[in-house]
């Protein structure tokens, strides 16, 4: 992403909100995919085909015994999908698995973290990979990565957190040079977690990428510290957050209440051993409260995801886990975004535990579908059902242009200067929000992409207004 600048041109948008809830079927039949747990869920467009596809990991019965296996699938943009022949390292348990260009040539590889492993595998662009052996990535008990452009020279670096044991943790930013080759940061220091779990977080709208990290000491007490990112690779431990320590199993991050700064929800044990879900808001400047009266089940051992699953232009949320008691109190909720900080159970999947989910569209209808995997249920796959003819925010008489679309990386987007817009941001296929820009203009903006060719979501964010576009980037 290089440059955002003024323009002119004419438009109205017209927003208001009807009541909708969003609606999943389980997929009948189900995919051939594989019955796991204790593993990870990873959904993008392997082979360039345009549909999804799906690396999973964990262990289960049905593939040789009690076994465990990283699988690829690839889908026929149907929502069936074939497994190809790998050769990948097992993960007996698996913390994260990214997809993600690493090497710059245009298509998506693998970094997968698990038992005492961290693995790179290059893709040859057919979704066939290749160990990279030479990568420097810690071997690491309950190892935990994000990736994102935390230098600002448009490739993705990697932020690696977990533990050689229990009282020796590390923390570490790896540098990537463009090439997928990796240099280890002498200037980023993170304190270490034991059990750690982390993900990137824009502060202050300022579009970089801030850290976010919840763990244990040694003695396992929750922990937890926030790091601000001057956009050139350097962190600095930022203070009076009112964000409290939690052992969380899981994070995610979004703009739930179109304000233009990102929010996040955390579920997991407090040091008391009771399960908690909270959801922080942000009010701009890195300060953060909790949503009061929040309809959210305290939850552990399961997993989260903001995604916009009814098209309307606001992020809601799947919530998977189990309440105090475990296994007989376990939920899979889909929370639908009402606006104004208020969410509604819309609808009720297969309860699960010990879980992990991914979220795409899965059979090539433009809506998102789930994919749930976990302990007691095994592997399922719902699609999304939900009528996106209306929503919540129906926009009326959308005049908002962008052109040329497609676009060989630049082009505009012009809006009425009644629609006054604070936050541009642009998405991924998979719904990854890859870019985000504050804007001070009134009238239009003028893109320059430097990202791999494919389809991306544009979105529009202000005080009287929103607006989702899509736009095709070609070679």
């Amino acid at each position: 992403m290089k440059s955002i600048c003024t323009s002119f041109l004419f438009a109205f948008l017209l927003s208001h909100s009807i009541a909708q809830n969003i609606d999943f079927t389980l997929a009948d039949p189900q995919p051939e995919i594989f019955e796991v747990y204790y593993g990870t869920a990873a959904l993008g467009d392997l082979d360039g085909d345009g549909d999804i596809d799906l690396v999973q990991s964990g262990i289960g019965e049905n593939l040789t015994g009690q076994s465990a296996r990283v699988s690829v699938f690839l889908n026929n943009g149907a929502g069936q999908f074939t497994i190809t022949v790998q050769n990948f390292n097992n993960f007996w348990t698996t913390e994260r698995t990214v997809m993600s260009d690493m090497d710059n040539d245009g298509d998506l590889d693998l970094i997968i973290s698990g038992s005492n492993r961290t693995d790179f595998y290059k893709n040859d662009g057919q979704a066939l990979f290749t160990y990279e052996p030479i990568a420097p990535f810690m071997p690491s008990d309950a190892g935990e990565i994000i990736i994102g452009d935390v230098d600002g020279d448009d490739d993705n670096d990697v932020i690696q957190y977990g533990s050689l044991d229990q009282s020796n943790g590390f923390a570490t930013l790896f540098l990537n040079d463009d090439s997928g080759n990796f240099t280890q940061s002498m200037s980023a220091v993170f304190t270490p977690y034991i059990n750690a779990r982390i993900e990137f977080i824009d502060l202050e709208g300022d579009g970089d990428l801030d850290l976010l990290s919840f763990g244990e000491n040694e003695n396992g007490e929750a922990q937890m510290s926030i790091y601000e990112n001057d956009g050139q690779g350097n962190f600095t431990l930022f203070i009076d957050s009112n964000v409290n320590p939690l052992n969380a199993e899981k994070i995610s991050v979004g703009d739930i209440d179109n304000d233009g700064d990102e929010d996040f929800l955390i579920s997991g044990l407090s040091d008391n051993s009771e399960p908690n879900t909270l959801l922080y808001l942000n009010d701009g400047s890195g300060q953060f409260s909790t949503l009061i009266n929040s309809p959210f089940p305290n939850i552990f051992a399961g997993s989260s995801a903001f995604s916009d699953l009814d098209n309307d232009g606001d992020l809601d949320l799947l919530l998977i886990g189990a309440e105090a008691g475990g296994i007989p109190n376990i939920h899979s909720i889909v929370f639908e975004n009402l606006g104004n900080n208020v969410f509604l159970a819309s609808d009720s999947l297969g309860g699960e535990y010990i879980a992990a989910n991914a979220i795409a569209d899965l059979n090539g209808d433009g809506k998102k579908d789930i994919l749930i995997q976990g302990f007691v249920d095994d592997t399922n796959v719902y699609w999304n059902n939900t009528d996106i003819s209306t929503g919540l925010r129906e926009f009326l008489d959308v005049n908002i242009s962008v052109f040329p679309n497609p676009s060989n990386g630049n082009f505009k987007i012009q809006w009425d200067k009644t629609s006054i817009f604070n936050l541009f941001e642009i998405f991924d296929i998979q719904g990854n929000r890859i870019y985000g820009e504050t804007l001070s203009i009134q009238s239009a903006a003028e893109i320059e992409l430097d990202i791999a060719p494919g389809s991306y979501s544009i979105r529009l964010t202000g005080e009287n207004a929103s607006a989702n576009r899509s736009v095709l980037v070609e070679n």
